[in-house]
């Protein structure tokens, strides 16, 4: 596949890999919508776009399933701010995500 790259593996295979977003009913679990995107670009620039076309579709009770790579402060608090529940892992080292957790929840 064109779309595929080489890039970071957590499990040191060298295979080519590409990103997924999807999209599908909680309770359905009918997909919705997905894009495909390379790895090369970064999970954290790429959320912002995930939350327009999430905004395009007129979807309601969104959830944003993610891992580390898109939490940023910027991306928590936009996400916020457009009323999606976040469940992510907060990486140890990020060094301001009690403070941001605080703003966020107060």
């Amino acid at each position: 596949m064109s779309i595929t790259e080489y890039g970071y593996y957590r499990d040191k295979e060298q295979l080519p890999q590409l990103n997924l977003s999807m999209y599908y009913g909680e309770t359905s679990r009918i997909p919705l919508h997905y894009a495909i995107y390379p790895v090369s670009l970064v999970d954290k620039t790429y959320l912002p776009f995930m939350m327009a076309v999430t905004e395009s579709m007129e979807m309601k009770h969104i959830r944003f399933v993610m891992d580390q790579g898109f939490m940023t402060k910027d991306n928590l608090m936009l996400m916020v701010d457009k009323g999606f529940t976040v469940l992510s892992l907060l990486p140890k080292n990020f060094v301001l995500y009690k403070e941001t957790l605080n703003q966020v929840i107060a």
